[in-house]
This record gives structure tokens, C-alpha cells and sequence, in this order.
């Protein structure tokens, strides 16, 4: 009788720690998981700048955005709020930003000249003068 009592108590140490182990791997799943719809939900339509939709709306005429690596939606948003505006108000010229813009985000000089320009007309207004 001893026997089977030690072999059903066995599998249930294993059981246990694979217990804790699950347990703790699905909280950090769910962590994760909350994260990520918290982020997504955050950047909904609904709740986003005006000026944002309008910007990517006038990219993708332009033939922006096609390259999801270069040219991703939070990054042209981003970019312009936070890069081109700044530059501009740091004493950059337009055309070292289309240089920049070409370089690494693989712009045209025609479509680098459409983002400045939105950027400018959606995020920092004042810089119009600049252009």
C-alpha cells in the first residue's frame, strides 16, 4: 500500500512546479497581451489626431507607405510631429531634410517634398514660412 501512495504523490510534485511554471508563463502572456491591445487601442481612428489620417491618406497618394520597414504609418506620423517639425525650428533646411529622408527612409525627392509639406500643414503650421 505504501507503494501506490508514494507513486501518486510523486506525479503530483511535477504537476505542481508545471503548475507554477503555467501559471507564471500565462501571466506574463497576459501582461503582454494587455500591453499590446492597450497600444493598439490607443492608436484607434477614433482617438487620433485629424491631422494624422489626413497625412497618411495624402502618403499613400503620393506613393508613401508602401515599405512597411521604412515607411510605416506610426513612423510617417511620428516623423513628422517629431522630426521634421523640430528640424525646422532647429534651423534645418528643407532640402537637408528631403536628403535625410531620402536617404534612410527611402523617399523620392518628390515624395520627401510632399512629406515636409504635410508635416509642416498638419503638425507645426508656424514653420510654413520655412518651406
Amino acid at each position: 500500500m505504501l507503494q501506490p501512495a508514494a507513486t501518486s504523490a510523486t506525479p503530483l510534485a511535477p504537476q505542481r512546479s508545471g503548475s507554477r511554471i503555467e501559471s507564471r508563463s500565462m501571466r506574463i502572456l497576459f501582461v503582454a497581451l494587455a500591453t499590446t491591445a492597450a497600444a493598439l487601442f490607443s492608436a484607434a481612428p477614433g482617438h487620433a489626431d485629424p491631422g494624422d489620417q489626413q497625412l497618411l491618406s495624402d502618403m499613400a497618394a503620393a506613393g508613401i507607405g508602401q515599405d512597411p520597414v521604412h515607411q510605416s504609418p506610426e513612423g510617417l506620423i511620428s516623423g513628422a510631429r517629431n522630426t521634421v517639425c523640430p528640424d525646422l525650428d532647429g534651423g534645418q533646411s528643407p532640402s537637408s531634410i528631403a536628403a535625410t529622408l531620402e536617404q534612410y527612409s527611402k523617399f523620392t525627392a518628390a515624395q520627401a517634398d510632399v512629406y515636409i509639406r504635410d508635416a509642416v500643414r498638419f503638425y507645426c503650421p508656424a514653420d510654413a514660412g520655412k518651406l
